[in-house]
């Protein structure tokens, strides 16, 4: 890493990752394979030092069990994650970052939308954001991105207009249904959307149908 060599086990990194698995055994039997000697290292770019050595610390913690970081390891520690394919420190990271008080939901969404976090720990934060009763501020909608802003919005209206069943009748089944909690100029229909507006409205009828959030 840079000018760093690192000695570590291979065991680890190719048992979680199909990346460094094909690295490692790469190359024919009779020649020397990557990482087997300090004169023929795995090079990694686009990473530091430091910000490797957090990634280490994931497989050599002493406290099993127990990983104390501060936001900005782990947020980095998920990056390497999903750079390199590591899904379960990856899910490690999301789970630990979601504990981070001081992290706005709104900025947990955006990372593990940026870092493909599983839909498991997306939803429930999904979920929550659906059920504040403030609204959006542009900052947020900016951090979250037009596409889920606009779904979390128009799920925060379908919640209101249907508030004895809650969030468990979500998303609208209908193009009438979906409708019903759209402002009154705003109407999904079968036919082509003629206008960005109508295109965004149309889109978060189709997310909806597909029950699924944005990736």
């Amino acid at each position: 890493v840079e000018t760093t060599l690192f000695r570590v086990h291979s065991y680890f990194f190719a048992r979680e990752s199909p990346f460094f698995e094909k690295i490692l055994n790469s190359g024919s039997p009779d020649d020397a394979k990557p990482g087997s000697s300090d004169s023929y290292p795995v090079v990694l770019e686009g990473v530091s030092p430091e910000e490797f050595e957090k990634l280490c610390w994931i497989f050599y913690n002493s406290e099993y069990s127990k990983y104390k970081a501060s936001v900005d390891d782990w947020i980095s520690i998920l990056s390497m994650a999903d750079r390199w394919g590591l899904n379960e420190v990856k899910n490690l990271a999301a789970l630990e970052l979601g504990k981070k008080q001081e992290l706005q939901l709104v900025t947990k969404v955006a990372l593990y939308q940026k870092y493909h976090v599983h839909k498991q720990f997306l939803e429930p934060l999904y979920t929550l954001l659906s059920e504040c009763d403030h609204p959006l501020t542009l900052d947020e909608a900016q951090t979250l991105g037009m596409e889920a802003a606009i779904h979390l919005s128009t799920a925060r209206e379908f919640i209101r207009a249907h508030p004895s069943d809650g969030i468990k009748n979500f998303p609208p089944t209908s193009i009438k249904e979906a409708n019903a909690c759209l402002p009154s100029k705003s109407v999904i229909t079968d036919k082509e959307p003629s206008s960005p507006t109508d295109k965004n409205w149309r889109m978060f009828y189709l997310c909806f149908r597909r029950h699924k959030f944005p990736d």
